[in-house]
C-alpha cells in the first residue's frame, strides 16, 4: 500500500511536468507510457494499473476475503467474555471458538487479544482509597518504625535480567531511613534485614508492616492476626510488637511506601555495580547521606533527631547467631544450598546439617551447634558449585557386600578320559 502511495505521488509529478513540456501524450491522444516509464522506472504495468484507478489508492482485490476469518458474531463475544474473566490463553480461546463455529487460525485469534488488552483485569486488585479527609497520626521518638519490601530489575554481566529485592524500614518520627537489598524475599532475608537495620537505628517499640507470609498469613475470627511461629519467637526475643496494617490500605505506612519509591526513582536510576555486597555498601552510603539532609515533609534532619531518641539494644549476639546463620541441610554430595547456590561441606563433618552465613564478601560454613567456622568460601555470586579441598574422602574405601549371598552355582569336573584312545 505504501509502495503504491508513492508510485501514485511520483507519477504524478512526472505528468505534470510532461505536460508542462508537450510530451505527456502522443499524437493519439493517449499517454506516453514509455517516457513515464523511462523517468519514473517504475514497470509499465505498475503504471497501467494505477492510471485505470486514476491514480488513486483502491484495495486489493482479495481483501474482502479476510472477512470470513474474522472474529464476529458469536465468537467474537465469547472472545470479549473470556478476556474479561482474565482468559488470554490463545489456544483456551480458540478452543471455545471453534464450538461456535469459528473456522479461522490461531494468528487471527492473538491479534485480536492483543487489540483487546483493556479488557483484561489488572492483576493486582485496584486499591479503594479513603472517600473523604483522613488524620494522619503521629507517633512519639523510637516508639514505631515501618518496614515493607519493594523489587526492582537487574541485568547482569551477562545480559541475564533478574529480581532484586530490596527491603526498606524507615523511623515514623524522623524519617531516618535504612535499605538493604536482597537475592531473595523469603523469611530469613527478612530477620537479617531487621537485625541490621536495629543495628543502625535501634530497636523500637512497635514495627508497622504488610501481611506479608512470612509474618502472618492468617487472621482469628475477630480480624486479629495470627504471627508464625518463627516470627513470633522472633519478636518475643527482640522485645518488639508488630502491627499489621488493614488488608488492601497500604497509605497506612505511607513513610516506608514513599522510602520504596524514592529508592527505585532516586537511587536506583544509573546505579552500576559488582554484586549485592557491593550494592548494599552504595546503600548504605547512600542512606548515611540522605539521612543527614533537610527532610522537607518534617521539617527536620533525621540524623541529627534520630540521634536522641531513645531506642532499645538488641540482644546479645549468641541469641541472634540462629537467624544469622539459619540451618541447612547437607545433600548426599556433600552441599549446602544458600541463596540459589551450593557451597561444600568439609568430608569429616558428620552431623547431616549445617549453618550458613554470608559477611561482606564471605560466606561462612558453620557447626550446628558450636558455630564453629568449617569452610569459608568468597561471595562471587557465581551459579557454578563451590567446591570444598576437603569435600571428598581422599582413598574412597573397597565397597564390600551388604547382604549375605546365598545363591550357589555346581561346577561339573572335567572329562578327562582317554581309553577310547589305548591302541
Amino acid at each position: 500500500m505504501q509502495k503504491d502511495k508513492d508510485a501514485i505521488h511520483n507519477i504524478s509529478i512526472e505528468i505534470e511536468k510532461m505536460k508542462a513540456e508537450g510530451v505527456a501524450y502522443k499524437k493519439d491522444g493517449t499517454l506516453n507510457l514509455s517516457e513515464i516509464k523511462r523517468r519514473t522506472g517504475y514497470p509499465r504495468k505498475t503504471i497501467r494499473r494505477l492510471m485505470d484507478c486514476n491514480l488513486e489508492l483502491k484495495p486489493h482485490g482479495n481483501s474482502h476475503e479476510k472477512d470470513t476469518h474474522l472474529i464476529n458474531g458469536k465468537a467474537r463475544q465469547k472472545a470479549e467474555e473470556l478476556l474479561m474473566k482474565g482468559v488470554t490463553n490463545s489456544t483456551v480461546i480458540m478452543e471455545k471458538l471453534v464450538e461456535l463455529g469459528y473456522t479461522g487460525g490461531l494468528t487471527t485469534v492473538k491479534n485480536f487479544i492483543k487489540a483487546n488488552k483493556d479488557l483484561v483485569p489488572a492483576r493486582r486488585l485496584t486499591v479503594q482509597l479513603p472517600q473523604g479527609k483522613v488524620r494522619r497520626y503521629a507517633t512519639g521518638p523510637g516508639e514505631m518504625f515501618q518496614m515493607d519490601w519493594g523489587f526492582v530489575k537487574v541485568v547482569d554481566s551477562f545480559g541475564k535480567e533478574w529480581k532484586c529485592a530490596c527491603f526498606a524500614m524507615v523511623c515514623h518520627h524522623c524519617g531516618f531511613r535504612f535499605v538493604e537489598f536482597f537475592p531473595t524475599a523469603n523469611q530469613e532475608s527478612l530477620f537479617i534485614g531487621m537485625l541490621h537495620a536495629f543495628m543502625v537505628m535501634g530497636v523500637p517499640k512497635v514495627v508497622l508492616t504488610d501481611n506479608m507470609a512470612s509474618v502472618s498469613n492468617r487472621r482469628d475470627a475477630n480480624g486479629n492476626p495470627i504471627f508464625n511461629k518463627e516470627y513470633d519467637d522472633f519478636q518475643n526475643l527482640l522485645g518488639i510488637e508488630t502491627r499489621l496494617c488493614k488488608v488492601k490500605h497500604p497509605w497506612t505506612k505511607g513513610a516506608v511506601e514513599r522510602l520504596v519509591q524514592y529508592v527505585k526513582g532516586n537511587f536506583i536510576q544509573g546505579r552500576t555495580f559488582i554484586n549485592v555486597n557491593d550494592l548494599n555498601t552504595q546503600a548504605l552510603d547512600w542512606c548515611l547521606k540522605e539521612n543527614g539532609r533537610l527532610q522537607k515533609g518534617l521539617g527536620v534532619i533525621p540524623a541529627e533527631i534520630h540521634r536522641a531518641e531513645h531506642l532499645a539494644a538488641l540482644p546479645e549476639k549468641d541469641l541472634l547467631m540462629p537467624y544469622f546463620a539459619p540451618a541447612r541441610a547437607i545433600t548426599l554430595d556433600g552441599f549446602v544450598y544458600y541463596e540459589g547456590r551450593r557451597y561444600g561441606v568439609p568430608f569429616s563433618y558428620r552431623p547431616n546439617k549445617a549453618r550458613v552465613m554470608r559477611s561482606l564478601d564471605d560466606v561462612y560454613i558453620l557447626d550446628i551447634e558450636t558455630y564453629r567456622v568449617l569452610e569459608q568460601y568468597k561471595a562471587d555470586w557465581s551459579l557454578k558449585p563451590h567446591y570444598s579441598g576437603s569435600q571428598f574422602e581422599p582413598d574412597m574405601p573397597e565397597e564390600h557386600p551388604t547382604v549375605e549371598v546365598k545363591s550357589v552355582m555346581e561346577v561339573l569336573p572335567a572329562d578327562n578320559d582317554f581309553s577310547a584312545f589305548d591302541f
